[in-house]
């Protein structure tokens, strides 16, 4: 907590995507809310998502979020990034490029021992059975993958950039 209080961040968010990640996140979320004042945390995640129909039909919301986005969430933390302004709910259908722009921060920023770029080669879940996955839930995020020959071509092109 002390570094991300130093850090002084302007926007948090936290991906939820299990039910064993809830009190954790709720909990994180509360101690930046006290260490971080006018901090704009955004939750999101496959479970926030999976809660859509619920949360918007009853009109709850979670008072440790300043948002919360359903699906994939790229494209709205660009936007709220930017200062543009939105509702509590926030929801972006749009595709998300399986080639990701790292280019606004030096992965050697990240606190983790080494530089990393986390890559996905797939979105959502094929088979969409699990009782206990929230993919289940989010008919509105397909399944879709970069082709076989995809992979080693996206990873060639972001070594070559990032180095």
């Amino acid at each position: 907590m002390p570094r991300v209080v130093a850090a002084r961040p302007r926007l948090v968010a936290l991906s939820v995507n299990y039910r064993h990640q809830v009190l954790p996140a709720f909990e994180l979320a509360g101690l930046l809310r006290r260490r971080c004042p006018g901090l704009v945390l955004v939750g999101g995640g496959g479970l926030f998502t999976s809660w859509k129909e619920a949360l918007r039909g009853r009109g709850l919301r979670f008072s440790c979020f300043d948002h919360l986005v359903f699906g994939p969430g790229e494209g709205p933390l660009t936007r709220l990034a930017a200062g543009e302004t939105a509702g509590y709910f926030i929801e972006d259908a749009a595709a998300v490029a399986f080639a990701p722009d790292f280019g606004f921060a030096s992965p050697g920023a990240y606190l983790s021992p080494e530089p990393v770029l986390p890559l996905s080669a797939t979105r959502g879940c094929y088979w969409r059975r699990c009782l206990f996955c929230p993919e289940a839930a989010a008919p509105t995020h397909p399944y879709t993958t970069l082709t076989p020959e995809g992979v080693p071509a996206l990873l060639l092109a972001l070594a070559a950039r990032y180095r």
